[in-house]
C-alpha cells in the first residue's frame, strides 16, 4: 500500500532546478525551482538550500523521510523560513544543476545531479556526496577522479550564524589545523571541504570521544564570546556518509548523528535556539 502511494507522485515533485548566480569559493548563491513551479526561491547557501528543500519535500509529501531529524535537547529541529522572489524560471548565471532527490534514507538523500551545461549526470547516495559533487563542478573537477577522505574529528567555533553562513574557526587538534573565516561562508559547504584530509601542519595526540564532555579539547585562543562551539567525533562512515556524536560545549549535551545533514541540522538547532533566547 505504502508502495503505491509513493508511485502517484511525480518525478517533478522530487525535482528541483537550481539555478547558481554567484561563487566565490566560500559561499553559493542563486535562485531554485521546484517541480513544475514557476516561483523561484532564493539561497545564499548550500545550507539554506538544504533546509529549504526538506521543507518543501516534507510539505508536499514527496521523497517522504524515513527517519525523524535530531537536535540537541531543549532545542527545536530547524524550520527554514522560505525565501520566495519573483524570479521565473531560467538557468543559473554560473551554472544550472538539476537535483533529483528520490528518496531520504538513513538521514539523508539519495539521487541523481546533473549539470546542464557540461552535460553530464552523477549518482549520489548521501547529501555530503552532493555537496561534494557541487564543489567538483564549481571548481572543474566533475566527475572527481581520487577518492575523499576525511578527518574523524573536528572543533567549531561559530561566532554568527544567518542563512545557513558563519563565522568563525574550524579546527583538527589532532594534527594542529586551523581554518578561521572572518566573513561569512557557507557551512555546508565549507565544513566539509575542511574536514578532507591533507598534510597535518603539526601532530598532537587523538581526540577522545570520552572526552567531549571534559571541556579538555577545545579550540585554544580564541577571544569573544561565541555563538556556539562543537566538537564532532566521525565513528563509522555508512551509506556514503557520516555517523558519530556532536558535543555542545554551551549545553553542555551531546548528541549522535546519523548523516552529515544531521549532524548540521543538530548544529543549527543549536545556533537559533541562541538566538530566540537572546
Amino acid at each position: 500500500m505504502e508502495e503505491g502511494k509513493i508511485n502517484l507522485f511525480r518525478n517533478t515533485d522530487r525535482s528541483f532546478s537550481v539555478a547558481v548566480d554567484e561563487c566565490d569559493g566560500t559561499t553559493i548563491e542563486g535562485i531554485m525551482f521546484h517541480g513544475s513551479s514557476s516561483y523561484g526561491i532564493h539561497f545564499s547557501s548550500l545550507m539554506e538550500m538544504v533546509l529549504d528543500m526538506d521543507r518543501i519535500y516534507d510539505e508536499s509529501g514527496s521523497s517522504k523521510q524515513t527517519f525523524q531529524m535530531r537536535c540537541f535537547p531543549g532545542t527545536e529541529v530547524p524550520a527554514a523560513a522560505l525565501r520566495f522572489c519573483q524570479d521565473v524560471r531560467r538557468p543559473g548565471k554560473l551554472m544550472t544543476l538539476d537535483v533529483y532527490v528520490r528518496y531520504r534514507y538513513h538521514a539523508g538523500w539519495q539521487g541523481t545531479v546533473a549539470w546542464n551545461e557540461g552535460n553530464l549526470t552523477e549518482t549520489f547516495k548521501s547529501e555530503l556526496q552532493l555537496l561534494q559533487l557541487i564543489d567538483e563542478i564549481l571548481n572543474g573537477h566533475f566527475p572527481a577522479k581520487k577518492k575523499v577522505d576525511f578527518f574523524d574529528s573536528c572543533q567549531i567555533s561559530i561566532d554568527s550564524y544567518e542563512l545557513g553562513r558563519i563565522t568563525g574557526t574550524y579546527q583538527n587538534l589532532t594534527l594542529g589545523i586551523t581554518q578561521d573565516f572572518g566573513s561569512p561562508v557557507d557551512l555546508a559547504g565549507t565544513l566539509g571541504l575542511f574536514m578532507k584530509k591533507r598534510e597535518p601542519e603539526k601532530t598532537k595526540s587523538d581526540l577522545d570521544c570520552n572526552r567531549l564532555k571534559s571541556g579538555e579539547d577545545w579550540i585554544p585562543g580564541r577571544k569573544g564570546n561565541p555563538k556556539g562551539t562543537f566538537s564532532v567525533k566521525i565513528l563509522f562512515r555508512e551509506y556514503k556518509n557520516w555517523q558519530g556524536i556532536i558535543y555542545w560545549r554551551e549545553g553542555k549535551v551531546q548528541q549522535t548523528f546519523r548523516s552529515y545533514k544531521e549532524m548540521l541540522y543538530i548544529m543549527v538547532s543549536a545556533l537559533e535556539t541562541v538566538d530566540k533566547e537572546a
